[in-house]
C-alpha cells in the first residue's frame, strides 16, 4: 500500500489517491522511462522485470501539458504542500468518521432500556457461577470430590423440605429439635456429606468478598450444596455450548473427524433438567463409551482468500461427544443429528469424515465406524471417507482386521507397552537383552532400543520390528518371573509378565504377527508417504494402482505365499520353543478331528487378512478420493517435480470435484494455465512452495481466486498433515549397555516404583488412552507425543490429559469440552445471556 501511494504522489496524480492497489494495478500503466535502470531487470530479451522496491523518479512535469492528449482531460499538477494538506484532510476526515461511528454506539447503549436492580444482581450472580464452571473446566476440575461416594443427585422432596424448614428455624440441617434423631437416624443418609467442588470454590469465592454470591446465598445452609443440580446441569450445557459455538462461527468448511471411543458418564437427565442436546443419556450414575468429535477447518476465510481474518491454517476442535451404541447406521444417523443440530452446521460444507479405530471394541467397533462413514458418505457425497493424517494406515488396517489372530497380535502388542510403561526397570531389563542379543548388529540393536522407549505399535513397520524384538521380549519376561522369588519384581509386575508370556507362546499370535508383517509391508511405503507433505501424498495417489495390483497378485497365488509365511512361522516357532498348534477355541468348537495347522491357518489368517485389506484399499481410495488428492498437482513444488506438463484439462476436470466452492467456475481451466506459467517462467533463485500452506501465503495468489478457494477446500481435508515439514535434529545413539548405574537404582527402589507405576498403569487402561497416530520409521516416538506442539491438534491432547488424568466416574462430556477448547474466549457474560434467553424465569 505504502509503495502504491508512493507511485501515485511521484506522478502527481491527485486524482488516483484514493483508489485501491488493486484498482490501479488492473487499469493503470507506468511506462519504463520513468524508472532508473538500475531499478530494471532483464530475465529475458523479450521480458523486463522491475525490483520489488522500485519507484518511478524521473519525471519531466514542465512539458506535461505539451504531451498530452488533446481529448485527455487536463489534471492539476500538485506541489509537495498541496499533497501534505490533502493527505492531513484525508487523517482528519478518517478521524471524525470514527467519532460519529462511536457516538451511534453510545446512542445504541443509551437507548437500550435499563435493566433493574433484581435482573442485574440476577447476571451478576450467574456470572459468578459461570466463572467457577470455566475454572473447572480450563483445570480439568471433577464437580464432585474424590472422596465423594456418589454423584451429584437432588434429595427425595422430603428430605429437602425439612433442610429448608431447618434452615429457617436456625437449626441444623436433618437434626431437627431434641428427640429428633430417631427420624434421623431412618433416613438411608451416608456417615458423610462431602462438599462437591463447584461448592467448595463457590464458599472460596464468598469468603473472598464475591458481594454477588453473598447476597444471593448468604441465608443458605452450610456445609450442604447451595445450587440444585438441575440447574447445574443447565449451566453446564450452556457452557459447553458457548465454547462449541465460537468454534462454529470460524467454520466456513470443514470436515468431521471421529475420535478414539473413551469410556466416560453419560449425561444424567435428572442433573441436566432437560433432554436432547444432541448427546445421547445414559441412566442416572452410568457409564458408557462415547465417540469425541472434532471439527477440522481452516481459521480464516476457508480458503486464504481475500478477507481471511485468521491465521490461515487448519484447526482440529471438539465438538462434542456422540454415544457409541446401536450399529453403523444408527451411529450415523445419531452423528449427523448431532453436527446439524447441537452443533447448527451444514453437512455441505463438510468435505470429509476420518475416524480413528483404536481405542474400546477393537475389530467391532472399526467394522461399525466403516459403516457409519459409508452412510455419511453416501448420505453427503461431498465428505469423502478418508484418513486422518495422525492415523497410519498400516494401523487403521491391522486395528480394523476382524480375524481372531490379528486381534491377538493388536492386543498383546499394546499390553507389552502398557506393561513396559508401567516398570521402567523392566524396560530397562529389557533394553540389556536387546542389547545382548544383537551384539553384532548395531543397527538392529540401535532401532529395537529405540522401540522399546516408544509405542512401536503404531509405527509403519510395527510388526517387523515386533518380530525382531519377539526373542529378547520373552527372555525378559521369563527373567522377571524368575526373579519374581527373590522379591526384585512387584507382584502385579509378575502376574502381568506370565499372562504376557503364556501369550507370546502362543502359535496363533506368532502366526498372525507373520501374516501382518508380511501382507501389510506392500502397503508400508504408500502409507508413510500418505502422512508426508504434498509431493509425498501425490506420489502416494499415483501408486495406488501398483499396490493394490501386488496384493491381487498375492491373493491369485495365495497357496504359495501362504506356503513361504506357514513356513517362516513354523521356524520361529522352533527356535522359541512354541507348538505348531490349531487353536484350542478351535478344537472345542467343532468337536471335529483337529484340522492341519497349515490349512487351518490358511483357510481362517491369510486368505482373510488378504481379501480384507484390498477390499478396504479399494473402498478407501474410491474414484473421488483419489480425484481430491491429485489437485495436489497445484501446489507449485509439485509441478516442478512433474515437469510443469501436466493437461490444464486434465486437471481441470479434477478439480471439478471442488466446483460448488470456486467464485468463477467457468474460469477455472484459464485460470490454471496463468498459474502455470507464472511458476514455469519465474525469476532465477525463486523457490517453489511446496505445501499448502505456503501456497496460500503468496501476496498474489489472490489474483487466482479459484485457486485460492480450490486449495483452501482441500486444506480441510484431514488426511493432509497440517503441520510444516520439520527436520529431525541429530541424536545421540542409544547405548547398547545400559548404566550401571541406572540398574542399582532400580534395584534399590524397584518395589515402590513398581508399585506407584502400577497404579499409574492401572489408570491408564481404565481411561483407554491410548494415544492415536501412526509413527514415521525414523522416530521414536508416536505421533500423538511427537505433536505436543502443535497448535492444531492441540484439543487432541489435551483430550487425552483430561480422560488420562480424571477417573471414569468423575469425567464430565461438558467440561470436557471446556477443557478441550482453550482457544475460545469462553465469555461469561455471553453464557449468562445465552443463559437467560433459555431460562427467562431464573431468579
Amino acid at each position: 500500500m505504502s509503495i502504491c501511494h508512493e507511485w501515485v504522489e511521484n506522478c502527481r496524480r491527485a486524482d488516483l489517491l484514493t483508489k485501491t492497489p488493486d484498482l490501479l494495478n488492473k487499469h493503470y500503466r507506468l511506462c519504463a522511462a520513468h524508472f532508473d535502470p538500475s531499478m530494471i531487470c532483464k530475465t529475458g530479451p523479450f521480458r523486463t522485470v522491475l525490483k520489488d522496491n522500485a519507484v518511478p523518479t524521473i519525471f519531466d512535469f514542465s512539458g506535461q501539458n505539451k504531451k498530452l492528449h488533446k481529448n485527455r482531460k487536463r489534471v492539476k499538477v500538485l506541489t509537495e504542500e498541496e499533497v501534505r494538506d490533502i493527505k492531513e484532510r484525508r487523517l482528519e476526515e478518517e478521524a471524525e468518521a470514527n467519532r460519529e461511528d462511536e457516538g451511534v454506539e453510545d446512542m445504541e447503549q443509551d437507548t437500550a432500556p435499563p435493566l433493574s436492580a433484581e435482573e442485574q444482581e440476577v447476571r451478576e450472580y450467574l456470572r459468578s457461577l459461570f466463572e467457577i464452571l470455566l475454572l473447572l473446566g480450563r483445570q480439568g476440575i471433577p464437580l464432585i470430590g474424590h472422596t465423594a461416594t456418589a454423584a451429584l443427585a437432588p434429595l427425595p422432596a422430603a428430605a429437602a423440605a425439612s433442610e429448608k424448614k431447618a434452615a429457617k428455624e436456625g437449626e441444623k440441617p436433618g437434626g431437627g429439635g431434641e428427640g429428633d434423631g430417631s427420624e434421623a437416624r431412618a433416613r438411608p443418609r451416608p456417615s458423610f456429606t462431602p462438599l462437591s467442588n463447584f461448592q467448595a470454590l463457590l464458599e472460596m469465592r464468598m469468603s473472598a468478598g464475591d458481594e454477588a454470591l453473598r447476597r444471593r446465598l448468604e441465608g443458605a445452609a452450610t456445609n450442604s450444596e447451595t445450587l440444585a443440580p438441575e440447574t447445574l446441569g443447565r449451566m453446564l450445557d450452556v457452557a459447553a455450548s458457548c465454547a462449541r459455538d465460537e468454534v462454529v462461527q470460524r467454520v466456513r468448511l470443514f470436515s468431521l473427524i471421529a475420535g478414539e471411543p473413551a469410556e466416560m458418564r453419560g449425561p444424567d437427565p435428572d442433573a441436566t433438567g432437560r433432554e436432547g442436546e444432541g448427546e445421547d443419556h445414559e441412566p442416572e450414575g452410568g457409564c458408557g463409551v462415547f465417540l469425541p468429535l472434532f471439527a477440522r477447518f481452516v481459521d480464516g476465510a476457508g480458503g486464504g482468500g481475500e478477507g481471511a481474518e485468521g491465521s490461515g491454517r487448519p484447526q482440529e476442535e471438539l465438538l462434542g461427544f456422540v454415544a457409541l451404541e446401536g450399529d453403523g447406521e444408527a451411529l450415523a444417523e445419531r452423528l449427523l443429528a448431532f453436527v446439524t443440530g447441537a452443533c447448527g452446521l451444514d453437512m455441505a460444507k463438510c468435505r470429509g469424515f476420518a475416524y480413528d479405530c483404536g481405542g474400546a471394541g477393537g475389530a467391532r467397533h472399526a467394522l461399525k465406524m466403516r459403516t457409519a462413514a459409508e452412510r455419511v458418505t453416501e448420505l453427503h457425497p461431498t465428505a469423502v471417507r478418508t484418513l486422518w493424517s495422525r492415523c497410519g494406515l498400516n494401523t487403521l488396517l491391522a486395528e480394523s482386521a476382524s480375524t481372531p489372530a490379528t486381534q491377538l497380535v493388536i492386543a498383546t502388542l499394546g499390553r507389552a507397552e502398557a506393561l513396559l510403561r508401567s516398570s521402567p526397570a523392566l524396560r530397562l531389563e529389557l533394553e540389556r537383552t536387546v542389547a545382548t542379543s544383537f551384539r553384532e548388529d548395531e543397527d538392529t540393536a540401535r532401532a529395537l532400543l529405540a522401540a522399546c522407549r516408544g509405542r512401536w505399535s503404531r509405527r509403519h513397520d510395527a510388526f517387523q520390528l515386533t518380530s525382531d524384538l519377539l526373542e529378547p521380549l520373552k527372555l525378559c519376561l521369563e527373567a522377571a518371573c524368575d526373579g519374581g522369588r527373590e522379591m526384585r519384581w512387584s507382584e502385579r509386575v509378575v502376574r502381568d509378565c506370565l499372562a504376557l508370556a503364556e501369550t507370546l507362546s502362543d502359535f496363533e499370535f506368532l502366526a498372525g504377527l507373520v501374516v501382518l508383517k508380511n501382507v501389510l509391508s506392500f502397503t508400508r511405503a504408500f502409507g508413510r508417504n500418505l502422512q508426508g507433505g504434498a509431493l509425498d501424498v501425490h506420489m502416494a495417489t499415483s501408486s495406488v494402482t501398483a499396490v493394490l495390483h501386488s496384493l491381487v497378485e498375492v491373493a491369485d497365488n495365495i497357496d504359495v505365499y501362504h506356503e513361504f509365511w506357514f513356513e517362516e512361522a513354523a521356524l520361529a516357532a522352533q527356535s522359541l520353543g512354541i507348538p505348531v498348534r490349531v487353536p484350542l477355541r478351535h478344537l472345542r468348537k467343532c468337536g471335529t478331528p483337529e484340522p492341519q495347522p497349515e490349512s487351518y491357518y490358511k483357510e481362517h489368517l491369510t486368505v482373510p487378512v488378504v481379501s480384507y485389506v484390498i477390499s478396504e484399499l479399494s473402498d478407501l481410495f474410491s474414484e473421488t478420493h483419489l480425484k481430491v488428492l491429485r489437485c495436489l498437482s497445484l501446489v507449485p513444488a509439485v509441478m516442478g517435480q512433474l515437469k510443469f506438463a501436466a493437461d490444464v484439462a486434465e486437471e481441470a476436470a479434477v478439480a471439478e470435484v471442488f466446483r460448488d466452492d470456486l467464485p468463477s467456475p467457468d474460469t477455472l481451466a484459464t485460470e490454471l494455465q496463468c498459474w502455470r506459467v507464472k511458476w514455469k517462467h519465474r525469476s532465477k533463485g525463486v523457490p517453489l512452495p511446496d505445501s499448502i500452506a505456503d501456497t496460500l501465503r503468496l501476496s498474489d495468489v489472490k489474483f487466482f481466486p479459484n485457486l485460492d478457494a480450490l486449495l483452501g477446500a482441500l486444506w480441510n481435508l484431514p488426511l493432509l498433515n497440517p503441520e510444516e515439514p520439520r527436520k529431525t535434529p541429530p541424536r545421540s545413539t542409544p547405548s547398547t549397555a545400559p548404566s550401571r548405574q541406572g540398574e542399582e537404582a532400580d534395584g534399590e527402589e524397584g518395589g515402590e516404583k513398581e508399585a506407584a507405576a502400577a497404579a499409574g498403569d492401572d489408570r491408564h487402561h481404565n481411561n483407554n488412552n491410548t494415544n492415536n497416530g501412526g509413527d514415521r520409521d525414523d522416530a521414536d516416538e508416536d505421533s500423538g507425543n511427537s505433536a505436543d506442539g502443535d497448535s492444531c491438534g492441540a484439543a487432541r491432547n489435551r483430550l487425552q490429559a483430561y480422560l488420562r488424568d480424571t477417573p471414569i466416574r468423575h469425567r464430565c462430556q461438558r467440561l470436557a469440552v471446556l477443557y478441550a477448547s482453550t482457544d475460545a474466549r469462553h465469555d461469561p457474560d455471553a453464557m449468562v445471556e445465552a443463559f437467560l434467553k433459555l431460562y427467562p424465569d431464573t431468579r
